[in-house]
């Protein structure tokens, strides 16, 4: 190679030299598409979640009369104090917060913006529940994850297609789009007097440990108990036809108000084989209620529990002659109340005895059906 070519080599080789570093600094500072707006975005949203996170706590402690501290902020955000600290002035020069002495409170407009995050996560955990099909246990945690990433007019096609609820899977209400709520008069489970009916208006979702010993008794939103006794070990608790204690940890998170004197309400999966009970309520929305309501199970329906599969689930119940299998976690949102002998309908044909569930044993009318 002579001393031109090398010239020319060397002149190719700055060129291109030039050309990558061009489209690098173009990659890392293109205004909208480039890295450091991306790592930008990235820092803004983080922050938004942060903020969210933060009104959401806020507005919980507030709610429940307990005082908002900087301590409390970093546990549940998982921040280090100095980090809460300077999140925390961010909110108050944009008028989201402010101090009362050595606790914080939320202005108008903070509270406003706190509602708005209750409205997505409340109506992330209704859609969760009904359509979806999702254990009431996980629920939370999974509208936690998709709450902050949806826009003000998905959250909106959202409430319609679930037809506006009232309140979510645990029991809260959930905020209208003009940031109103209704009030709900509810009083704690540990404070109930004994022997008078209550019926449970709210479960709290957090701790997630507690909330799961709480749903695996079957006390969900909707159904009636009764308190028997209540001593250092707990409440003595009658839920239908069964008695089991609770810890009064478990019953803090439990909040009641009066029950239905006369009839007691339960719900589906608590019919003992055998018994008869009648729908009242459908404690769902959207598809899961229209599925329900296709199958029969609407308000005034007689329905009676027949009998269990093998391994206890999933049951099968007598609907206007029609044997529907359901499982455990479907039944539980239905609502009933027990009939008393002479509003028992007289059945045309002995529905199968006690045993596994075998659907190719069960003919003519009274043909198994999975919900």
């Amino acid at each position: 190679m002579d001393l031109w070519d090398m010239e020319l080599w060397n002149g190719h080789g700055l060129g291109i030299g030039a050309v990558g570093l061009s489209l690098l600094v173009l990659a890392l500072a293109w205004p909208r598409y480039g890295v450091w707006a991306y790592l930008r975005r990235l820092r803004r949203q983080a922050r938004r979640i942060q903020q969210e996170d933060a009104l959401k706590h806020i507005y919980n402690y507030q709610s429940r009369h307990l005082p908002v501290t900087l301590a409390s902020l970093a546990g549940t955000l998982r921040m280090g104090r100095g980090r809460v600290a300077r999140l925390v002035a961010e909110m108050v020069d944009a008028g989201l917060l402010r101090f009362e002495g050595d606790t914080l409170a939320l202005t108008s407009r903070g509270q406003a913006a706190a509602l708005q995050v209750l409205r997505v996560h409340r109506l992330l955990e209704r859609y969760l529940a009904d359509e979806m099909g999702m254990p009431l246990g996980a629920i939370h945690q999974e509208a936690e994850r998709q709450e902050h990433h949806l826009t003000p007019e998905q959250v909106e096609a959202l409430a319609r297609e679930l037809a506006h609820p009232h309140y979510d899977p645990h029991g809260d209400p959930i905020p209208t789009a003009q940031g109103q709520i209704p009030a709900q008069e509810a009083t704690s489970l540990l404070a109930w007097p004994l022997h008078r009916p209550a019926r449970i208006l709210h479960i709290e979702d957090e701790p997630r440990t507690i909330c799961t010993q709480i749903l695996a008794e079957g006390l969900l939103p909707g159904t009636t108990v009764e308190v028997l006794e209540a001593d250092e070990r707990g409440l003595h608790l009658r839920l239908d036809d069964q008695e089991f204690w609770i810890a009064p940890v478990v019953a803090a998170h439990i909040h009641v108000g009066p029950g239905h004197p006369g009839r007691r309400r339960k719900t589906l999966a608590n019919l003992q084989q055998g018994e008869w009970g009648r729908v009242v309520e459908l404690d769902c929305q959207g598809l899961a209620r229209r599925r329900f309501m296709d199958l029969g199970l609407v308000p005034g329906t007689r329905v009676k529990a027949v009998m269990h599969a093998a391994f206890g689930e999933p049951t099968a119940y007598l609907v206007r002659g029609t044997l529907l299998a359901l499982r455990r976690e479907q039944a539980q949102r239905i609502l009933v109340e027990s009939l008393s002998p002479e509003e028992i309908p007289e059945e045309r044909h002995a529905p199968p005895g006690p045993g596994p569930m075998d659907p190719e044993e069960i003919s003519g009318e009274h043909q198994v059906h999975p919900a």
